[in-house]
């Protein structure tokens, strides 16, 4: 797990999916957001790892236990 190193807010975990949970302005009710409702694109492996992109704020990485490397572009219109 991470937060975002912009949005201090923004946590994201990983496990069987990735989940970011916006800790603001609730931290004992968070909004969690699954950045893909269909199928997993780690299939059904493990998620081993989440990172926040340094630079960009609405960029994020996450591995699996299969090799899977998925880089998230969250950014909404």
């Amino acid at each position: 797990m991470e937060f975002n190193p912009f949005k201090p807010n923004l946590l994201v975990t990983g496990g069987e999916i990735v989940l970011i949970l916006n800790l603001s302005p609730d931290i004992e009710n968070p909004e969690v957001v699954v950045p893909c409702e269909s199928d997993s694109p780690h299939g059904d492996s493990e998620i081993t790892c989440v990172s926040w992109n340094k630079k960009i704020t609405h960029i994020l990485a996450s591995s699996s236990s299969n090799s899977t490397i998925v880089v998230w572009d969250l950014k909404t219109e």
